[in-house]
């Protein structure tokens, strides 16, 4: 009875301790809530559970990314007590992110301070959390890792960093199937020049191809002009597949498209 009785002990410790960082991560936002950045930090450095921290940590860089685009809206650029002040706090952040044991958490974690770091003008920082959250993501060999880090310099408007982010990515076919998707996220959006600039960095004339068929898919329930026309455009691109079964695949993808449009609109 006795070593059941220890295993019991020790499995009540773990949800105990969970239930505190809970409670911690609580702190953690109400820190946030009254912009004290200081003592969220401060509370987070107490969180043991991996997932918590991850939690707590993002939360802290998030609100530095929202208050320094609240200074560039406000003032054209981050002030410069600012800066100082979110450069202390990011370092200090680093320290906390590296802590995280769980691989894929720790990659998103650096790519949100990497983008912290970009728009407080700190690109040498940036660069280097950017380039560990990539490493960390070609380790795991996890498409939905590297999606989210390209995605989510997109979303922050840094093209650039985004283009050298796809630089970097050495599986040339995992990152073209990344780009069709992060292209169709972003005509959803409505952002339809971002997608076309993502899709010119597609190498795959085939996932160029794929491209153009998940918008004019999107499309055709809005729009059926604009969605032939974006058809017109993948036909146009078929040519360039030097794979015939690949260019076979594709033909029928457009086929298949043109057909659904065509009918959808004859007995809507």
């Amino acid at each position: 009875m006795v070593p059941k009785l220890n295993k019991f002990r020790k499995h009540l410790s773990k949800l105990t301790k969970g239930e505190k960082d809970d409670v911690i991560f609580g702190l953690v936002e109400a820190a946030l809530k009254r912009e004290d950045i200081n003592a969220a930090i401060s509370e987070v450095r107490r969180i043991k559970n991996d997932y918590y921290l991850f939690l707590g940590v993002r939360s802290i860089v998030k609100k530095i990314i929202q208050l320094t685009r609240k200074s560039i809206n406000k003032f054209g650029g981050v002030l410069k007590h600012e800066k100082e002040a979110f450069r202390e706090y990011l370092k200090e952040l680093v320290i906390l992110a590296n802590s995280i044991t769980e691989e894929r958490l720790r990659a998103i974690i650096f790519a949100d301070i990497a983008i912290a770091f970009y728009l407080i003008d700190e690109s040498l920082e940036g660069d280097l959390a950017l380039r560990t959250s990539l490493d960390l993501a070609e380790k795991l060999k996890d498409d939905d890792v590297t999606f989210e880090i390209v995605y989510s310099l997109v979303e922050n408007d840094l093209l650039e960093k985004a283009a050298y982010t796809m630089s970097l990515v050495r599986n040339r076919k995992k990152l073209d199937v990344i780009l069709s998707y992060l292209a169709l996220h972003l005509y959803k959006e409505g952002r339809e020049d971002d997608a076309a600039k993502v899709i010119t960095h597609i190498q795959s004339d085939f996932h160029k191809v794929m491209a153009l068929c998940k918008i004019a898919a999107f499309e055709s329930k809005r729009d059926k002009k604009k969605a032939e026309e974006i058809l017109k455009k993948a036909m146009e691109l078929l040519k360039d597949i030097e794979n015939p079964v690949l260019r076979f695949e594709a033909f029928i993808k457009i086929a298949e498209l043109q057909e659904e449009l065509a009918g959808r609109f004859r007995f809507s």
